[in-house]
């Protein structure tokens, strides 16, 4: 999705592949620190939009239809339940984030635009999403997201004027609401033509786009901002996709005297052409919607020109810039690795915080090197063909390079920023590892690598060998090397991922015995899925059975002395933005942790998460969840037929009617110290989730992991 985006049926499938700040905005700039980057992180009162569990947000909805048949009601219902359920997702996953120098720049824009609407104003609230995807979107009860995404890569504060514009006109006019009910009506009107009915649909959504465009115009031109300007958003648009920044590439920042690229690797020129295409069914084409305006405006003739700034030049450009640096981490945390490579370059020139920029840069290639060693790098590496945009440089070299050559790669640039940083203990170990790799995988020994004399008697020689050349003449690395290659060959035929591995991995351990005294338990989450019932009755029956899974789980810690303590959202006051902060930082690096596919590699959150270890007094944290899916058993009409001999008719009619349940149970146990896990824990029973049940399996469970 684009921003400017459409309002969805359900807000998952807009941000989901998803009040503060009203005082000035001089304190929040002032917090946040070049020289000492750190990631943006939660602050001050936690709104209840966090808080309040999906169920109740349900319940709270749908007294207003009270008054509305039983059918409609059920419909709106699913719409409600749907779409509750997964705006708490988003709102609880780690990407959404309150009162940091982002939120306090858009409160304070929102408030300049409604200044004149004030009750409007108390019923928005404005929170900023960790994605590298240009898009805002809005919900039906007022939410408005904006994603840093599209903070790096506008232009000016008017163009992002008009994005709220846009944003809080659907709101006012109920577009998300509308859309599903447009989307009901074309399915009872021709429910046996889905292509019709998406047909339907998207005209519809392209009207309440334009709908949202010309309303959103005219709250922006109120506040004062330039019509010009507001063209050039449209600019933007088409371009959403590209790089943030503009700049050339520069290869010095990879190579050195005996780390050079030759004419395959880096041809003189790798011309790309800027795609202009569109392809959406939700929104018009970019230049359609512009044209559009251009007739309302003419029809309207402002009186005044309008200005580039309310708020102020230097406000907006600190929000990019912020923006800008928090996307170079996200890149990693989406497996973007070349496009986060560019992005940490791209601000290299600024002069602020280097020691950041350059870790991120190491950190990608890194990632990639770690891929390449186990035959993965085509599954986290776009094609450079596909790239447009200076980040294409380095996609191309990155498929052109052997996986040894971008292990060396990837060490020379690694062990030189932690030259910059020897305190950093994340480059430490990223150096250790791409040593040992060059040992497990690719060489026989030291010998393997060749010294400055060496190399300056061969011609034409690939990197690979003598790229370290310089950095082995320091005592320091040589030293690091020496002993990370022999660990390397001693591990020659060590684990390496595989599918069959990874499955034998998840087996339940029988008989395991853990031995801790302490656990911290985050965010335990109950899911019940059964088709047979609609999307409300699975939400209210999933709230219950998520605060019965908390009980057990404390009163079978209670009976075998565990010290359990469950961190999770439910349990939050308005003040513990500390620990939601713990939350959401645990589960960001359970999130890269789980799409590493069981690839052993530093995460880039390790030390902040160790950091957990230290506050809670234990650095074994765990996740649990059940699933519980009910359904239509396969193969009904056979069992029917079947039933005809009388010797199995019992069966074949109890299998007929009744449904098929599947209860799963999966806790992961991890320690923070180490960034490791402990253990996997999956338990598959095909029966109800009857209360016998999840108490035995919590309770085998917990003996297991208490008993020494």
């Amino acid at each position: 999705m684009k921003w400017l985006s459409a309002p969805t049926i359900a807000i998952s499938r807009a941000l989901l592949l998803l009040l503060i700040l009203t005082v000035g905005l001089g304190p929040y700039l002032s917090a946040q620190s070049y020289d000492d980057y750190k990631p943006l992180r939660s602050k001050g009162p936690i709104p209840q939009d966090f808080l309040v569990p999906a169920s109740l947000k349900y319940d709270l909805e749908m007294v207003h239809w009270a008054d509305s048949s039983k059918e409609y009601q059920e419909a709106l219902g699913a719409y409600f339940a749907e779409d509750f359920y997964y705006l708490n997702r988003l709102l609880r996953s780690g990407q959404v984030i309150f009162g940091d120098t982002l939120s306090g720049y858009i409160n304070r824009l929102a408030d300049h635009i409604l200044r004149d609407q004030p009750a409007l104003r108390q019923q928005l609230r404005f929170y900023i999403v960790r994605s590298t995807v240009a898009n805002a979107s809005s919900t039906h009860d007022g939410i408005i997201f904006v994603n840093m995404g599209l903070l790096a890569r506008l232009e000016n504060e008017a163009q992002l004027a008009f994005v709220l514009c846009h944003e809080i006109s659907h709101f006012v006019e109920r577009h998300p609401l509308k859309s599903y009910q447009q989307y009901l009506a074309a399915e009872s009107s021709r429910p046996n033509d889905p292509e019709w009915q998406e047909s339907s649909h998207s005209s519809y959504s392209k009207e309440i786009e334009k709908e949202a465009d010309r309303l959103g115009l005219g709250l922006y031109l109120k506040a004062g901002y330039s019509a010009e300007i507001m063209e050039s958003a449209f600019e933007v648009l088409k371009v959403a996709d590209q790089d943030f920044a503009q700049k050339a590439f520069d290869r010095s920042l990879f190579e050195t005297q005996y780390l050079q690229f030759n004419k395959d690797q880096w041809p003189d020129t790798l011309e790309y052409a800027f795609d202009q295409s569109f392809n959406s069914t939700t929104h018009p084409h970019p230049d359609e919607r512009l044209t559009t305006l251009l007739d309302v405006l003419k029809s309207q003739q402002p009186q005044q020109s309008g200005q580039i700034w309310q708020i102020g030049r230097e406000a907006f450009r600190a929000a990019k810039n912020i923006s800008r640096y928090e996307l170079c981490q996200r890149y990693q945390m989406e497996r973007a690795y070349e496009a986060g490579i560019y992005a940490a370059y791209s601000l290299l020139e600024q002069g602020k915080h280097p020691q950041y920029l350059r870790k991120q840069i190491a950190y990608g290639l890194y990632a990639l090197a770690q891929y390449s060693h186990v035959g993965e790098f085509w599954d986290v590496h776009q094609d450079y063909e596909e790239i447009v945009g200076p980040s294409r440089r380095i996609a191309h070299l990155m498929e052109q390079l052997t996986a040894e050559e971008r292990t060396v790669l990837a060490l020379s640039v690694s062990w030189r920023a932690f030259q910059k940083a020897p305190q950093d203990s994340e480059l430490k170990r990223m150096c250790e590892d791409l040593m040992q790799a060059l040992g497990q995988y690719y060489v026989d020994g030291l010998d393997g690598f060749l010294g400055i004399a060496e190399v300056k008697e061969q011609v034409g020689l690939s990197f690979a060998r003598g790229g370290l050349a310089d950095l082995l003449e320091g005592e320091a690395f040589r030293k690091a090397m020496t002993q990370n290659l022999q660990i390397g060959l001693n591990k020659k035929r060590a684990f390496k991922p595989s599918l069959k591995q990874g499955e034998a991995r998840l087996k339940k351990i029988e008989g395991f015995k853990l031995g801790l005294d302490s656990l911290i338990l985050i965010n335990p989450r109950y899911q019940k899925l059964d088709r047979r019932e609609n999307p409300a009755t699975q939400l209210l029956a999933s709230a219950e059975g998520e605060a019965n899974l908390k009980n057990s789980l404390k009163k079978h810690a209670n009976s075998l002395e565990l010290e359990l303590q469950i961190l999770s959202y439910d349990s939050l006051g308005v003040d513990d933005v500390d620990r939601l902060n713990d939350i959401q930082l645990f589960q960001e690096w359970l999130f890269e942790l789980s799409t590493n596919q069981e690839l052993a590699r530093i995460s880039i959150l390790q030390d902040e998460v160790a950091g957990l270890a230290e506050r809670y007094h234990t650095p074994y944290f765990a996740w649990s969840q059940v699933v519980v899916v009910t359904d239509k058993r396969p193969g009904r009409k056979m069992m029917l037929w079947m039933g005809l001999f009388p010797p199995i008719l019992p069966y074949s009619m109890y299998y007929v009617f009744t449904p098929a349940h599947t209860l799963f149970f999966y806790t992961t146990i991890y320690d923070l110290k180490r960034g490791k896990y402990l253990l996997v824990y999956p338990e598959q029973v095909r029966m109800k989730d009857r209360k016998e049940v999840i108490n035995a399996t919590i309770y085998d469970l917990l003996l297991q992991v208490k008993t020494k």
